[in-house]
C-alpha cells in the first residue's frame, strides 16, 4: 500500500520508483500487487513466476536494474532465501531494497 506522504504532490505517483520486480506468490497475489504498481504508483512492473533462475532473471535486467524487489515465499523457502542471499552478495544487486511477503506455503 502506498502512504499518502510518498506520493509525490506534482504529478499524483510515487516519486522515484521506476521499475519493480515481482517475485513468487500465488497469481492473485501477483495480480493485485501487479495493478496497484503499474496503476497507482505508474512504475513497469517486471513478473518472474518462480525463485527458479530468478537471479539470472533480474541480472539480465542490467544496467537497468529494478528500483524495489517485492518477493513473496515460505519461511522454509530454501530458493528464496538462496536468491536473497545471492542478490545482496552481489555489487550490483546490494542495494535494491527486498520487501518480503512470507508465508506458511510459498503462496
Amino acid at each position: 500500500m502506498v502512504n499518502a506522504t510518498e506520493i509525490n504532490q506534482s504529478n499524483g505517483k510515487r516519486a522515484g520508483l521506476k521499475r519493480v520486480a515481482i517475485i513468487g506468490g500465488d497469481p492473485h497475489w501477483t495480480s493485485v500487487v501487479n495493478t496497484a504498481l503499474t496503476d497507482i504508483v505508474d512504475c513497469d512492473v517486471i513478473l518472474v513466476e518462480t525463485f527458479d533462475h530468478a537471479y539470472s532473471s533480474i541480472k539480465r535486467l542490467v544496467p537497468d536494474l529494478p528500483d524495489l524487489i517485492v518477493a513473496s515465499m515460505g519461511c522454509s523457502d530454501e530458493q528464496g532465501c538462496l536468491l536473497l542471499s545471492m542478490l545482496k552478495a552481489d555489487r550490483t544487486t546490494c542495494d535494491i531494497p527486498i520487501a518480503l511477503r512470507l508465508t506458511d506455503d510459498g503462496h
